[in-house]
């Protein structure tokens, strides 16, 4: 059985993939990202990868997705690891 830490981690990952794959089909660069939603652009670099050092936040949640056009219940799944 895998920790809590392991699958903490394994949701942080996966979740950044996912994040960085809305924003590449939206064809946003990581600039026009920070523009579009006022998210700074180390923050969402940390998401992407996986190693931020705190959870998204709901208010990025929402910035997120009316920058990346999906909805925010969608991007709030995934942060916690649902399907």
């Amino acid at each position: 059985m895998k920790s809590k830490i392991e699958t903490d981690a394994r949701i942080d990952i996966e979740f950044g993939k996912y994040l960085r794959t809305l924003r590449d089909r939206v064809e946003l660069s990581l600039q026009e990202a920070e523009q579009e939603s006022g998210i700074p652009r180390n923050r969402w670099m940390s998401l992407e990868r996986g190693t931020a050092t705190r959870s998204i936040l709901p208010a990025e949640i929402r910035a997120a997705s009316i920058a990346l056009g999906v909805d925010p219940e969608q991007i709030r799944k995934k942060a916690i690891g649902e399907r």
